[in-house]
Formats: C-alpha cells, sequence, structure tokens
C-alpha cells in the first residue's frame, strides 16, 4: 500500500510526502499529518493581575473577557472610548478556554469568529489565515492575541456584585479577588455619551 499527500504536514522539501506500509502505518501517518499544528496551551489566556488600580470612571464596562467581550472591548476603544473589562477568572476567552479542544473545528468565516480585523498592526497573528472551518487552536491563538493587545484594560480576578443605575447611568459594583484592597466601583456616566 502506497499513499501520497501534500501541504503543510508534509515533511518532504518538495512538499509531497509518501507513506508506504500496511494500512494502520499508514492510518497512524495520516493522523500525525491531520493533527499537525492543532496543539494549543491554554497557559497563553492566563492574564496576570493588571498592576493598575480598577477605574473609578469609565465609558464602558465590559463584564466578561469571553469571545464576545473581548471583541467589543477591541471595537470600543478603537472608537475612543475609555473601557474596562472585568473577568472573574484568571484567564481570558470565556467558553472557548473550558470546552474547545485541539481538534474542534468552527465556521470561522462568519465574522463572529474572525478577529484578524480587531488585532493591532504588526500582531503576527494578523497575517495568519484562518481557513473555512478553523481548529480551535486557531481560535484561541487569536483570542489570545486579542487578550494581549487589550491587556491595559482587561482586570481579571474581579467579580460583579451588582449594576446600579438607569438610563445611561450606572454603576458597577465589584469584588477585587486579587487582595488589592477589597471592593471597588467603576462608575459610567452616560451623560458624557453622544
Amino acid at each position: 500500500c502506497e499513499l501520497f499527500f501534500a501541504g503543510a504536514a508534509a515533511a518532504s522539501p518538495s512538499g509531497v510526502t509518501a507513506v508506504k506500509g500496511s494500512p494502520p502505518a499508514m492510518a497512524t501517518a495520516i493522523s500525525t499529518a491531520m493533527l499537525a499544528n492543532t496543539g494549543f496551551d491554554k497557559r497563553a489566556l492566563l492574564h496576570g493581575r493588571n498592576a493598575k488600580p480598577l477605574p473609578e470612571e469609565v465609558d464602558v464596562v465590559v463584564i466578561g473577557a469571553g469571545l464576545l467581550g473581548l471583541m467589543a472591548a477591541a471595537r470600543l476603544k478603537k472608537n475612543g472610548h475609555k473601557v474596562a473589562v472585568l473577568e472573574q477568572r484568571s484567564i481570558v476567552g470565556g467558553i472557548w478556554s473550558m470546552y474547545a479542544n485541539s481538534t474542534s473545528q468552527v465556521n470561522s468565516s462568519e465574522g463572529g469568529y474572525n478577529i484578524k480585523d480587531l488585532l493591532p498592526e504588526g500582531s503576527p497573528r494578523k497575517a495568519a489565515d484562518n481557513r473555512d472551518h478553523s481548529t480551535a487552536a486557531e481560535i484561541l491563538k487569536d483570542i489570545a492575541a486579542l487578550g494581549d493587545s487589550l491587556a491595559d484594560v482587561i482586570y481579571t480576578r474581579v467579580s460583579v456584585a451588582k449594576v446600579l443605575g438607569t438610563n445611561g447611568d450606572y454603576t458597577t459594583v465589584v469584588s477585587d479577588l486579587n487582595g488589592r484592597g477589597g471592593e471597588g466601583v467603576a462608575a459610567v456616566d452616560g451623560a458624557d455619551r453622544a
């Protein structure tokens, strides 16, 4: 039995690798090639404590540093808003950081999963192409890069106790789980908005 395959997983300089042997040996070679570059170390999503104290006033408080929270924060910050992202856990990525496995695939041609336009210029992930059905590893690498670009406004280990207010004038009451003086408050003043 003989099998030829080409692409990034092919080991030869010509880009084509021939695999000869028994069907089980060929199945192992194919499996190994297909899983190449699908791993992701979720420790890359870990965000240390923000050295800055929680802000007392911002334009927008984003609760949660999952995919959509990070995307919202990036767009708001890009449009000149002062943003604080509050995340209860020590890592960003939300559900992706908990349940995605190395071989899961997602339709990243949908706008909700294609975040390249939100990554800063010069980010190595900005130039990395995602396939129409990207692996979880590709999405997690993009989430990690987006989280890194927002590190100055992400506050991890902050639990939101309640949000008070009406008509765009809100106060977010939080507990800082980092031991930085107990509770804090971030106020959002709707009067400054257009």
